[in-house]
């Protein structure tokens, strides 16, 4: 690779380096950053081998892109810049920042999560495999994941042994953080959960899994599970087209989002301080604090104006500015 800045050898030699350890993807990040960098310093006239923190911050506000591939970009020049240290060219080592999530959430309105449920609820024959039950799961997990918040995965991993229908409460074992917790369902929900099991033959199997796969032997997959609710998005026309930059797109997670927001209503409406609420919340989800929270529902909508007010004047000063999520 050929380098034509005041830095041209340095790199040169650091690229044959990072060459005979590299993959070829990590490689080729390589030659598009080390070039990108050199192209800079050879355009920005620098004559002498001298790199101070001006310089570095110069280059950083030149980038244009989201902050999760600058923070990528920063973390091989940093490298780059160790080698000149080590090879005694002192130069300014820039702290790497943390990267963000630049996505914003997909918010289903009232009206597309009764949309979305009538139609798993009534699924064409023509979209079911003959024998299969997984049209039937795919309803009930819709439902649990609006009406409790969980993750897909915890979803997916529940079995009979961790639903206990008579207090309504569902034990969470496999969570992010592997942090075990028990989350309470609406006496509604525990009713169509359990008219659900009975219809799958699930009762009386502990080891069964909620979510059966067409062999029962193991629980429907998330790709599974997603592809078949992309296909209902498709019928009832709630689709990613004109979905804007970073945003995620409507998908089976942006329920917990819902969630979350339909929480902090209720609280609301029912006279519940929100600081009260916020105390178990974090809890509840599975966050290891508040400020996970926080960052969570942080996003640009219109949906809920006057619950992200509210939540935001609690969290005002307690928290540091964020980055959309």
């Amino acid at each position: 690779m050929m380098f034509a800045s005041v830095f041209a050898k340095e790199l040169n030699d650091y690229y044959a380096l990072r060459k005979a350890s590299q993959s070829q993807k990590g490689l080729a990040a390589d030659c598009t950053d080390l070039g990108g960098f050199d192209r800079y310093l050879a355009e920005s006239g620098l004559s002498e081998k001298v790199f101070t923190e001006e310089a570095l911050a110069a280059w950083i506000n030149s980038l244009t892109c989201k902050r999760s591939t600058l923070s990528s970009k920063i973390a091989r020049i940093r490298g780059f810049i160790k080698y000149l240290n080590a090879i005694g060219i002192t130069a300014f080592l820039p702290e790497l920042p943390r990267a963000a999530r630049d996505f914003e959430p997909y918010i289903y309105t009232d009206n597309e999560v009764d949309t979305i449920i009538a139609e798993a609820d009534n699924t064409p024959m023509s979209y079911i495999t003959p024998g299969s039950r997984i049209h039937y799961s795919e309803a009930m997990l819709i439902r649990v994941l609006y009406g409790c918040g969980l993750r897909l995965g915890e979803a997916l991993a529940l079995q009979m042994k961790d639903v206990d229908f008579e207090g309504g409460i569902l034990t969470l074992l496999h969570t992010k953080g592997n942090v075990e917790r028990i989350v309470p369902m609406h006496p509604t929900l525990n009713e169509i959960l359990h008219r659900y099991c009975m219809a799958m033959g699930l009762i009386g199997d502990p080891d069964a899994y909620v979510f059966p796969s067409m062999t029962n032997d193991y629980a429907i997959t998330k790709d599974c599970a997603q592809g078949r609710f992309e296909r209902i998005l498709k019928r009832v026309a709630i689709e990613k087209k004109g979905k804007k930059p970073h945003e995620r797109g409507p998908c089976l997670h942006c329920f917990r989002n819902v969630f979350i927001l339909k929480s902090i209503m209720q609280a609301e409406k029912s006279g519940v301080s929100i600081n009260v609420h916020s105390t178990y919340l974090p809890t509840y989800l599975g966050h290891k604090s508040m400020l996970n929270t926080d960052r969570y529902i942080r996003f640009r909508n219109t949906h809920f104006p006057e619950t992200l007010m509210a939540f935001e004047e609690f969290t005002d000063g307690i928290f540091p500015e964020v980055c959309d999520e």
